[in-house]
């Protein structure tokens, strides 16, 4: 089920075997970024069980810092999930959508490129302790491969758990965020050799752009 060797069938005219775990992690995906388009609650249970998929499917291609993220977005789904239930004493949401201050969005870009360098240069390092970790733990072997791409992995990484903070306290900007991560996924995905995913990226491309367009709206 999370092998992705496991091939399902071939898409027509990419001519890319999909595996079963990238096709229930694609359009749980989907679902779950549509739904938090939508403002909807849906979009924190969808996104716990997305996450899973993308975790065995990183796994397997090397992307250390996207695995690491995917942890980060299940903890957070569940943190965000609560936030978002709670409600006045008139039953209207505590959280509403609105905008960050010029202050709070500059300190955030700062910190986004200093973080992204940071981790760009450690992420070997900080993979393979916490792997060698759970390897001892579950009385297993693990070989440790370098990242693919560490920048690009790092950059995705950052940003998105930037993004994800955001969108969990329904600020706007979380949307502009998601449209970078959304365009650099793109590219390493193909070469990376993901075809499928980075169609399913090129779709969250166009719900993020939907999404700066109708929270710019509803924020203003």
């Amino acid at each position: 089920m999370f092998d992705i060797n496991n091939i399902l069938f071939t898409v027509p005219y990419f001519g890319y075997s999909l595996s079963l775990v990238e096709l229930w992690s694609t359009v749980l995906g989907l679902w779950c970024v549509i739904a938090f388009r939508k403002n909807s609650m849906w979009a924190y249970p969808i996104g716990i069980l997305n996450s899973i998929g993308f975790i065995a499917i990183f796994y397997q291609v090397q992307l250390y810092s996207d695995l690491m993220l995917n942890v980060f977005f299940i903890l957070i789904s569940i943190l965000g999930w609560f936030w978002w239930l709670r409600k006045d004493p008139n039953g209207v949401p505590d959280l509403k959508i609105t905008r960050m201050s010029n202050r709070n969005r500059a300190f955030l870009l700062i910190a986004i490129a200093v973080l992204t360098a940071e981790l760009a240069m450690n992420i070997d390092v900080i993979f393979s302790g916490l792997a060698l970790t759970v390897a001892e733990v579950l009385g297993t072997e693990y070989t440790h491969v370098p990242a693919a791409l560490p920048f690009w992995d790092a950059l995705t990484t950052v940003t998105s758990i930037a993004a994800m903070i955001l969108t969990t306290r329904k600020y706007f900007e979380a949307w502009i965020l998601w449209t970078v991560v959304n365009v650099v996924c793109i590219g390493v995905y193909m070469y990376q050799g993901i075809p499928f995913m980075a169609l399913e990226y090129s779709v969250f491309l166009i719900n993020s752009v939907l999404g700066v367009y109708q929270w710019n709206r509803i924020s203003k």
